[in-house]
């Protein structure tokens, strides 16, 4: 009787083992790539717009919109048009500081606080005759005391951004 229960005990146990072998070698399904708007791969001509931000960027808006301009360009995946209507794809660069802390204390003469804000810049992909937005991407600006540091780190996050569409889009030129 014991050598029976013994048996069954070990088949038990190896129908365990295989049973979580076999559940750990199957591989999860990839979810396959949604094909992207046809006007990402397709757009030749685009329009660079500057759709403005936050009074906290105001000193730096013709300055990003120049470099924005300058990373677009140097790419050679485009041809810069100056009108939207002459556009395949419109791309809006605008900059953002959304508060992302605010701590309010109780004080002796009442309450104190103090917030801070996370300064981004914004990429939208519009279709110009739609309107409609195709792609966007964020990236962060570093905060600096120093206007040194700071327009290094203005013109680090807008050719992270250049870097983004090209990565969507791939690194061949379209034209």
């Amino acid at each position: 009787m014991l050598r029976l229960r013994d048996s069954i005990a070990g088949l038990a146990m190896m129908s365990c083992l295989w049973t979580a072998t076999a559940l750990r070698s199957q591989t999860p399904s990839k979810i396959p790539d949604a094909p992207l708007p046809t006007a990402l791969h397709t757009a030749k001509n685009v329009f660079i717009a500057f759709a403005g931000g936050d009074a906290s960027f105001s000193r730096d808006s013709r300055q990003i919109y120049n470099q924005f301009y300058a990373e677009i360009k140097k790419s050679g995946r485009y041809n810069l048009v100056g009108t939207p209507g002459a556009a395949d794809l419109v791309l809006q660069v605008s900059f953002v500081s959304p508060i992302s802390k605010v701590e309010v204390k109780p004080g002796a003469g009442g309450c104190w606080g103090s917030s801070s804000d996370d300064r981004q810049l914004r990429l939208v992909l519009l279709d110009p005759r739609t309107g409609i937005a195709l792609w966007g991407f964020t990236e962060s600006v570093d905060a600096a005391l120093l206007a040194e540091n700071r327009d290094k780190n203005l013109k680090t996050a807008i050719h992270q951004l250049a870097a983004d569409l090209n990565a969507l889009i791939g690194s061949s030129p379209s034209k």
